[in-house]
């Protein structure tokens, strides 16, 4: 109890002031933020002020020593003119606390020691009692300040088991164990987790254990892909029971019950598709929910299948590779030499150019005329149906090993083969002449075999697989060769000329560097492409993956047709920055903006932004008087020798 001499609360002097009379006590405990007060406000405006302010005098205003959330809740509802600008309030007046400041203190502290919030059981029972007699979850929500969400969530506590609920209220289970133990309405059930939990330590009465071992059997919705392809109500239009957890943090607490049900409807929503693409003409169509890489990986492909090459075909080619390599080799004497326009030089450059398009033309003509007409093999060939990620994902032109062999000869047929002897065969599969030795079943086992064999000795082989790995990529980026010309099923483009016309792209200091290695590089290659192979044997692997790293820098492709999320061709920019970073890129060691580069490309305003960013806002505004042209020239000089670069060309 309060001494004598501080016992300056008079039971009695409860008077009703005006709102805007009262300021907050210095002597005031509750220090910290009291956050959102809109709850207590719609309390307190359903049902009145259950508890009048304490309140000291101070001259002619009055300092709350106990009260000042209730006080901030009053405003708030004068504010959002609930109540009168001029609504008085209930307090309770304490003596003149000048002259006794520990006593003020010590009724603020009380005050607000001593409340206690409802025990969320207690909150049930109470939300309870209102729905018995005709409030509905909105008015209780009301009542209480809260969303009626939380009133839904505080009454489905109450279908937990009353043993469990009585040890909640002994805070011998928490808040969370009781939310994830609500999942289930089984009691029983509730029980049997919570004491083998028990039982077993702490870690099995983490809520998501406990509501895992209730949801046993059980899917999450949001995580199976057969749950979006037939959609939640498709599901519960069919009878499907789905357990929602109203105690999600996320808002995704759904669970099918019944997978059985989940399944058939899944099976025949993909029939439908599969109804529409066996009208298409294949010869067989399955239906599978999932289909993964391995499953893919037995059949061959109609999509896309091209036919062998013929002698003739391979003969030509390798002359036009070889011719190729060496107009190659004779435009970069060229083009070291010094020569003017219209020079022989020039001219044989010329000539070179368009000898070069036509051989490119005649093996691009080649490559066509070994696809084969889809429709040719659908009679040999099917399709696969299952789940994708964005509903039905159909893999047509599907080749089953038994209908392998029929599609070769259909394929050999296309490309005037003759698969019944009578010629000469360059294939290791048969004899010299005549009849194959083995069929061709037989020869894709064996060499199968002979391919697994090789990679385990490969995988364990650094200098083998760093020699075949320069291989491939010198004959692809100094010879034009095809990925076919290498045992690796790897193939890489030449990126090195852009299609942009901003010729400092090729006069810049980058491009030099790339021409000095290249020299450097081709001046060590072997004349001929068929001697490369041999070549990288006999290097250094210091060497070799210099010529690597070279080779793989040609392929490098970062260039963006707008500034979205991926480059042109598709990869993530945060994949691009991942290398920028590792190779320490600073864009303004290599490129500075002029008018000619950047600002006279760009809009006026943002010319200005960049002058501002570099040189500040005295030397910016100035450029808004200027016309376009002389604004760019201005921004040029402006930031020459600052090393500002736009954001599209910093690391992210």
């Amino acid at each position: 109890p309060m001494s004598n001499q501080h016992s300056v609360l008079n039971p009695s002097a409860v008077i009703r002031l005006p709102l805007t009379a009262l300021e907050k006590s210095p002597r005031n405990v509750r220090k910290s933020d009291v956050g959102d007060v809109s709850g207590l406000a719609a309390s307190i405006l359903a049902n009145g002020l259950l508890h009048p302010l304490v309140v000291a005098t101070h001259g002619k205003r009055y300092a709350v020593i106990s009260g000042w959330r209730r006080t901030l809740a009053l405003r708030h509802l004068v504010t959002t003119k609930a109540l009168p600008k001029d609504y008085q309030v209930e307090c309770r007046v304490v003596a003149d606390a000048d002259a006794d400041a520990d006593a003020e203190i010590e009724l603020s502290a009380a005050e607000n020691e001593l409340r206690m919030a409802m025990h969320p059981a207690d909150q049930y029972d109470a939300f309870r009692a209102m729905l018995d007699v005709g409030k509905t979850a909105d008015d209780v929500a009301a009542r209480f300040g809260i969303t009626p969400a939380v009133v839904l969530q505080r009454l489905k506590l109450a279908s937990v088991a009353p043993a469990l609920i009585a040890k909640f209220r002994a805070d011998e289970i928490n808040l969370s164990q009781m939310m994830a133990l609500a999942i289930s309405d089984d009691h029983d059930a509730q029980m049997r987790v919570w004491t083998n939990a028990a039982k077993q330590g702490s870690w099995a009465m983490n809520p998501n254990e406990l509501r895992a071992k209730l949801t046993q059997g059980e899917i999450r919705a949001s995580s199976d892909i057969r749950v979006r392809y037939v959609g939640l109500e498709a599901y519960e239009r069919a009878g499907g029971v789905v357990r929602r957890d109203l105690f999600s943090s996320d808002g995704d607490g759904c669970y099918i019950a019944d997978v059985d049900l989940l399944d058939k409807l899944a099976d025949a929503k993909l029939e439908k598709t599969a109804a529409k693409v066996r009208r298409e003409g294949w010869a067989w169509v399955e239906v599978r929910q999932k289909v993964g890489y391995d499953d893919l990986h037995r059949f061959g492909r109609a999509e896309g299948v091209r036919r062998s090459l013929t002698a003739d075909e391979r003969a030509e080619l390798s002359t036009l590779n070889a011719e190729d390599a060496e107009l190659e080799r004779e435009a970069d004497k060229l083009w070291r030499g010094n020569f003017e326009e219209g020079s022989a030089e020039q001219e044989r450059l010329n000539a070179i150019e368009t000898r070069q398009q036509a051989i490119n033309q005649r093996r691009q003509s080649i490559d066509d005329g070994r696809s084969v007409d889809l429709d040719s093999v659908k009679a040999h060939a099917g399709a696969l149906i299952s789940i994708g990620q964005n509903g039905a994902k159909i893999e047509r032109g599907l080749i089953r090993p038994e209908d392998a062999k029929v599609l070769a000869r259909t394929m050999a047929a296309a490309a005037g083969d003759d698969l019944d002897g009578g010629g000469e065969q360059d294939d290791g599969a048969r004899g010299t002449k005549g009849k194959a030795e083995t069929s061709e079943v037989l020869t894709r086992r064996l060499t199968a075999h002979r391919t697994q064999a090789a990679r385990a000795l490969l995988a364990t082989n650094q200098t083998v697989a760093l020699a075949t790995l320069a291989h491939t990529l010198i004959t692809q980026t100094f010879f034009a060769g095809s990925p076919l010309d290498s045992p690796l099923a790897l193939s890489i483009r030449n990126e090195s000329r852009f299609p942009t016309e901003d010729a400092s792209i090729a006069d810049g200091r980058a491009a030099q560097l790339l021409e000095a290695r290249r020299q450097e590089i081709a001046a060590q290659l072997p004349r001929d492409e068929e001697d490369v192979y041999g070549w990288t044997f006999g290097q250094s692997v210091e060497n070799l993956l210099n010529v690597i790293a070279y080779c793989l820098a040609m392929s490098l492709d970062l260039v963006q047709a707008k500034s979205t999320t991926t480059t042109e061709r598709g990869c993530d920019i945060a994949t691009t920055d991942t290398l920028t970073a590792a190779l320490a890129l600073n864009m303004a060691d290599w490129w500075e903006p002029t008018a000619a580069s950047y600002f006279g490309s760009v809009a006026k305003a943002a010319i200005v932004t960049a002058v501002t960013e570099v040189c500040g806002a005295d030397t910016a505004q100035p450029l808004n008087k200027l016309r376009k042209g002389d604004a760019a020239i201005a921004a040029e000089q402006a930031v020459t020798g600052k090393r500002w670069v736009p954001a599209l060309l910093r690391q992210r």
